[in-house]
């Protein structure tokens, strides 16, 4: 946090390095790693990716909180796999799964490096080492996923509300990132990032170097950094890294599309269908009379639950199985 604070870093440093800081304690209770897993196949069981994503079984028998034992599995790992053109597919299950983690079951597994992430056999992906974990409150996963539908949507005048609903700008910051060119330039940075390539086609440097500017021309500071955020940011920075690797165009807000797809197509509570209803109409969602649906957000709504179900279909169906 000292060192945050010098960098000029925006947000509640010392929140953040405590979240960390527990994150790194519970790591060492093999009894909370073997229920986090356990809890992760229980709610993968129920739902679409049954038979696409596991963890290890543990073996209670032979655990404690000093010693966990698990089945063994006979996998590769993601970056050394014999199969690599299945990496793409398992790219895509991994994120759906992730997404589904945190915006469905509320316990997000928070160490998704190359080393934990094993492609089986037959096709199926095996996530490994359940200590490091974070929870994700009802109310902020609907704020991410309204959040997540209008990145995809590519509708970023909502962006604003969203970041201060998220706690990334403080209440009522709505009107200083509005007069101040924010969204104008968020929304070249959306674009980049979601043209794929990660982080190198962003120029990293300008954009903290504009944060720390616009933190700066506010009277409370513009932009912070929620504590919650930091095991997400890892998270999701992870997946995109390995996503990276076997793709240079990988787009990490496109690969979010397939879950979101289908979850605000499904998600029968009020706020996702609100998600839904922008995503199709747009800005005019509220205005029944003049609404009218867009083709083209139709159609890429439409591939996106094709997709998912493609990704989820293609390790039950067998290696060879082809995406659609």
């Amino acid at each position: 946090a000292p060192l945050a604070s010098l960098l000029g870093l925006p947000g509640d440093l010392q929140g953040t390095a405590d979240a960390w800081g527990t994150g790194f304690v519970d790591e060492l209770d093999y009894t909370a790693e073997a229920r986090n897993s356990a809890y992760f196949n229980a709610n993968v069981a129920k739902g679409a990716l049954n038979g696409s994503v596991f963890a290890p079984a543990v073996v209670p028998e032979l655990s404690s909180r000093q010693v966990l034992t698990t089945e063994w599995v006979d996998g590769q790992r993601l970056d050394r796999t014999d199969a690599q053109e299945d990496v793409p597919r398992l790219c895509s299950l991994a994120m759906s799964t992730y997404l589904e983690m945190m915006l469905s079951d509320g316990v997000l597994h928070c160490d998704p490096h190359p080393g934990n992430l094993l492609r089986t056999a037959d096709g199926r992906l095996c996530i490994l080492d359940w200590g490091l974990v974070t929870s994700i409150e009802p109310e902020l996963q609907l704020t991410l996923i309204e959040h997540v539908a209008h990145l995809t949507a590519e509708d970023y005048a909502k962006v604003p509300s969203d970041l201060v609903k998220l706690g990334f700008v403080p209440p009522g910051g709505e009107k200083d990132i509005e007069s101040s060119g924010v969204v104008e330039y968020l929304t070249d940075v959306y674009s980049t990032w979601n043209s794929g390539g990660g982080a190198a086609k962003l120029d990293v440097p300008a954009l903290f170097a504009r944060v720390q500017d616009l933190t700066a021309e506010t009277e409370n500071g513009l932009f912070q950094i929620p504590p919650y955020f930091a095991y997400i940011a890892k998270s999701f920075s992870v997946l995109e890294g390995i996503g990276l690797s076997s793709d240079p165009d990988y787009s990490i807000v496109k690969e979010t599309l397939p879950y979101i797809s289908r979850r605000i197509m499904t998600d029968p509570s009020p706020r996702t269908a609100g998600a839904l209803e922008t995503f199709v109409f747009g800005d005019i969602k509220d205005d029944r009379d003049a609404r009218v649906l867009s083709p083209k957000r139709v159609e890429t709504l439409l591939k996106g639950a094709q997709k998912y179900a493609a990704t989820t279909s293609a390790a039950v169906a067998g290696p060879g199985a082809e995406l659609a």
